[in-house]
């Protein structure tokens, strides 16, 4: 797999730019820890970062391998890294356009002041409403235009450091089988110690797969866009 994933990128992207490969591993550990018995599962979105650390010499983007986000959404992506190198950026998404028409979703709802990020918080079961609002399996009712991320974010290349720093302290607290070291909450933690996120709204087009049913509807809008 790791070598068609080379192959692919190589004959699309390498005469253009140039490209590194790293891949996440599960026995990729900081000394003194071991893979804890049962765990099958990887280590999260902060550690694939992490992992990435030793390659990253600048701002960087990440995304979710999984999601299609658009032309526009790249773009304003690449122009928050190029405004300012030591702060950083999300693109978020109106909720209303993330949601499915086939069930519950959990997003990252955004409280953002001044154009700046204050929280994310992971909100579970996420519907559209008759009355023209969004709900949550908590009871929870939030504005059609609310900011959602959908991991897009632009980071300052010592975030790639930190969380590989990071990682250690997630492993000395003793992770479960399922537990996950997650991009969301590492950010968190560098907000916490001072790094400003820029918070924009894409007016671009998000794709990606919740449910079974959302396959057509994917197709179709995939078939449109090529």
């Amino acid at each position: 797999l790791n070598e068609l994933v080379r192959q692919g990128v190589a004959g699309r992207f390498a005469d253009r730019i140039e490209v590194d490969y790293v891949f996440q591993k599960l026995d990729d550990l900081p000394e003194g820890f071991s893979i804890p018995e049962g765990r099958q599962k990887p280590w999260g979105t902060a550690h694939a970062v992490a992992a990435c650390a030793h390659v990253v010499d600048g701002p960087f983007g990440v995304a979710n391998g999984d999601d299609l986000y658009g032309n526009p959404s790249m773009r304003l992506l690449a122009d928050g890294l190029s405004a300012r190198e030591d702060v950083g950026v999300l693109v978020g998404f109106p909720l209303a356009a993330t949601l499915s028409l086939h069930g519950g979703v959990s997003r990252g709802i955004c409280r953002v002041v001044d154009g700046w990020l204050e929280s994310v918080v992971e909100t579970h079961g996420l519907v559209a409403t008759s009355e023209g609002d969004v709900a949550d399996d908590g009871g929870g009712h939030y504005g059609p235009d609310a900011t959602a991320s959908m991991n897009l974010w632009g980071l300052p290349a010592v975030a790639a450091q930190r969380m590989a720093d990071g990682f250690a302290r997630f492993l000395a607290e003793g992770p479960g089988p399922t537990d996950e070291y997650l991009l969301p909450t590492e950010v968190a933690h560098m907000m916490a110690d001072g790094l400003a996120i820029a918070v924009v709204t894409s007016t671009g087009r998000w794709m990606g797969l919740t449910h079974r049913e959302d396959l057509a509807e994917l197709r179709a809008a995939l078939t449109d866009v090529g």
